[in-house]
């Protein structure tokens, strides 16, 4: 599950910061620092994204408990969001993952 926690941190890091960097309705040379935090995550999720579809599919329902449990603790996501939030960017990652086997071909 280290993979799915590392995918997961960079792309609700990454949702954040554009949220936050979209409030006056652009982004600028001067949100560039929002975007600090995703950005020192990326290394982490990239190097185990291949592992990431196998962890998912095995992936159970106390593990997926868990996973939902550090998002609350980890990120400021309303409690009738939290789920949602953890499909939307498990879907996100798997997506992103086949993207980028497409680009190393």
């Amino acid at each position: 599950m280290k993979e799915i926690k590392e995918v997961l941190s960079f792309i609700i890091s990454l949702g954040e910061s554009l949220a936050a960097s979209l409030e006056d309705g652009e982004i600028t040379i001067f949100d560039a620092a929002k975007f600090w935090e995703p950005i020192s995550k990326v290394s982490d999720a990239f190097e185990g994204l291949d592992k990431v579809v196998d962890e998912l599919a095995h992936l159970g329902s106390d593990e997926l408990i868990l996973l939902v449990e550090w998002a609350k603790e980890e990120f400021d996501i309303p409690q009738d969001d939290i789920e949602l939030t953890i499909e939307q960017g498990v879907t996100l990652a798997v997506q992103l993952l086949s993207f980028v086997i497409k680009l190393k071909k």
